[in-house]
């Protein structure tokens, strides 16, 4: 057999060489994908501000809080409004400005300060908070504060911030407007200084600060006004400024009951010793007739007016007073006279439509109680799988105990999404339906000393995705007698810490952002705990859509219900809550917080838009016809099926 020659062994080297080099090349990659995948996918950045409120009063430490998740800078540009009364009319001092807004009113403003601010070192996937501190060289006055990522030119966070010392409340009257300022670093009165009116880009009118930190405007103000304040130094207060816009909504006294009944110059004050009788019973009236300086008023004759429940007087009386201002009647109701709530009138003028008071009592058909049940208020709060032991006692309202009196026990189960305690007002768990909603107990014998123990049931802790509130109504029957009633509320829930969720507001506008508070509540509902919590945002785009192809017309397709639509981890410190804010367009949406420890979660849904929920259109519908809507639709070959564009409610 021939010997390889020289040439051929150095290509077998070479061809070894390569395919070892391959090899370990292939390796390295292999491991390094490896390594990658082994590692949670960044999320995308964002920073956003925390609260709603524009006022940043003026100190050494004056900022605004922010957040921001994967990101370790930001850019920052404060821009100082020049023209108020052209920019905070065309803006309220909640609103957000979008880039289109600002470069519309750009010459409403200048921009006074440009930087990029260190954010605290963060984790991934976490947001971050920070405070963004506001320069001390800056003076008093309305600003926009815009925030955005470095390298990003889209996305955009901008606030309004109204730096001043200077606190304003108006009381806008049809012919007249009154100011109160104060200092809002102590609350004292502002005793010195100007109000002046803008109207029209001019200086409509000026008015002095009292001593009382008032002051007067005798005329009517227009929505479009601006309010401007300077106050004058005084003692170790600064000179300040401050602005209010008069176009933002109100607290309108007219939708409370501040104003009372109607004055008048005579008061009859009526009462008797009950409001509940029954037929053929007789129930005494008394009344005081007085003056409006509380006198008694001797010579003046009343009439009484009994009205059924109908409406209809069915008696009238004039009386004469007994005493200086007092008068008596006993009222004797006969059984042919029907049950319901009656009133009775007191007239100055028999004739007058309107009386000066009014008396209600219930006429009803009843048997007073003879015996009392009483048992001490068990814990609001129960673990789900343990039963609730109540320890009741019976007896008759005489002192002997009701013994061998009959208990009778009715359940009513109710799912609900809040924990008693502190943090009530928080959302937690699922939504959930019970299989079994009412539950009958046993009926059970007082003792001899007329006590009973009764041990109420808590649903399975497995088949809770909610707290349950049960509510226990007791029943003590007596023969010959009426039923002595009772009945208690207690709430069972999993031992374990479940997350809540508190939006700051119901509604929900469309395009905006809905912001939450989230905590994570102890198992009893009395504490927060710290922890890590991850929250999700989908919108219900609906089980189907519709889509038109050529030649083919309109079908109708399947598809998942929920879009998922953001993803953020926020961590939460004891004793605190961490606020959130994500953007919405329209629709349903459902937000749910997960604990990381746990596993437990929440959730909780709510519409974005400008309707109510009876006049939402459904997810799956066909497309509106009108010419101008069709242009909005893609004709596609059968090859490629994008589902037609969605619109808000108010373009169909």
């Amino acid at each position: 057999m021939p010997t390889p020659s020289t040439a051929a062994r150095w290509c077998y080297a070479a061809l070894w060489l390569f395919l070892l080099t391959l090899y370990s090349s292939l390796a390295s990659a292999t491991a390094a994908q490896q390594t990658e995948s082994d590692q949670p996918a960044l999320q995308t950045p964002y920073v956003a501000f925390v609260g709603n409120g524009p006022l940043v009063p003026r100190s050494n430490s004056q900022s605004i809080p922010i957040t921001a998740m994967n990101l370790s800078e930001v850019d920052v540009e404060i821009l100082a409004i020049t023209d108020p009364e052209t920019f905070l009319n065309q803006q309220y001092l909640l609103d957000n400005p979008s880039p289109y807004t600002l470069e519309q009113l750009k010459h409403a403003y200048k921009s006074v300060y440009a930087e990029r601010f260190r954010l605290p070192p963060g984790k991934d996937n976490i947001a971050t908070s920070a405070r963004l501190p506001i320069p001390h060289d800056f003076a008093s006055g309305w600003y926009v504060v815009v925030l955005k990522a470095p390298g990003s030119f889209y996305e955009i966070q901008a606030k309004h911030m109204l730096l001043t010392n200077v606190g304003i409340q108006a009381r806008v009257y049809a012919s007249q407007a009154v100011f109160s300022l104060t200092w809002l670093n102590n609350g004292r009165a502002i005793e010195s200084g100007m109000v002046e009116l803008y109207r029209d880009h001019q200086l409509h009118q000026t008015a002095e600060i009292d001593e009382q930190g008032m002051a007067v405007f005798e005329m009517a103000l227009k929505p479009t006004d601006v309010v401007m304040v300077r106050a004058k130094a005084d003692g170790k207060q600064k000179a300040d400024v401050g602005i209010l816009p008069l176009r933002e909504v109100p607290l309108d006294l007219s939708d409370h009951a501040v104003g009372g009944r109607a004055y008048q110059t005579t008061e009859a004050l009526i009462y008797s010793n009950r409001d509940l009788v029954k037929p053929g019973e007789t129930l005494p009236i008394n009344v005081l007739l007085r003056d409006q300086d509380g006198r008694a008023l001797s010579d003046t004759p009343i009439t009484v007016s009994v009205l059924n429940p109908r409406n209809e007087v069915i008696l009238t009386r004039q009386l004469k007073p007994q005493a200086a201002g007092y008068f008596f009647s006993e009222l004797v109701t006969t059984a042919t006279w029907m049950t319901g709530r009656y009133k009775v009138d007191v007239r100055l003028d028999p004739s007058a439509e309107k009386p000066i008071s009014r008396f209600f009592f219930m006429l009803e058909e009843f048997v007073p109680e003879r015996m009392d049940l009483t048992f001490t208020a068990p814990a609001a709060l129960v673990t789900a799988g343990n039963d609730l032991r109540v320890d009741m006692k019976g007896r008759y309202l005489f002192g002997s105990p009701a013994a061998g009196n009959v208990l009778t026990t009715e359940l009513v189960f109710q799912p609900v999404q809040h924990l008693p305690g502190p943090f009530e007002a928080f959302y937690v768990g699922h939504p959930q339906k019970l299989e079994n909603m009412y539950e009958t107990r046993e009926r059970q014998t007082l003792s001899d000393d007329g006590e009973v123990t009764v041990l109420l049931p808590t649903p399975a802790k497995e088949a809770l995705k909610s707290p349950v509130a049960t509510t226990a109504n007791f029943a003590l029957l007596e023969a010959g007698g009426a039923a002595v009633q009772r009945s208690l509320r207690y709430v069972s829930w999993q031992d374990a810490a479940v997350p809540g969720i508190l939006p700051a507001t119901k509604d929900v506008g469309y395009d905006s952002d809905a912001t939450f508070a989230l905590g994570l509540i102890s198992a009893d509902g009395q504490i927060l705990q710290a922890g890590e919590l991850t929250v999700t945002l989908d919108y219900d785009q609906g089980t189907h859509y519709w889509l038109y192809e050529e030649g083919v017309g309109w079908s109708r397709k399947k598809q998942d219900r929920w879009r998922r639509m953001a993803t953020r981890t926020v961590t939460v410190e004891a004793g605190k809550t961490a606020e959130l804010s994500l953007p919405v367009s329209w629709g349903d949406y459902l937000i749910t917080v997960t604990d990381n420890d746990t596993g437990m979660s929440s959730t909780y849904s709510f519409y974005a838009g400008w309707y109510e929920a009876a006049n939402r259109s459904k997810p799956s519908r066909n497309m509106p016809t009108s010419s101008w809507i069709k242009r909005l639709i893609r004709r596609v070959s059968p090859l490629k099926r994008p589902s037609p564009p969605r619109l808000p409610a108010a373009c169909w």
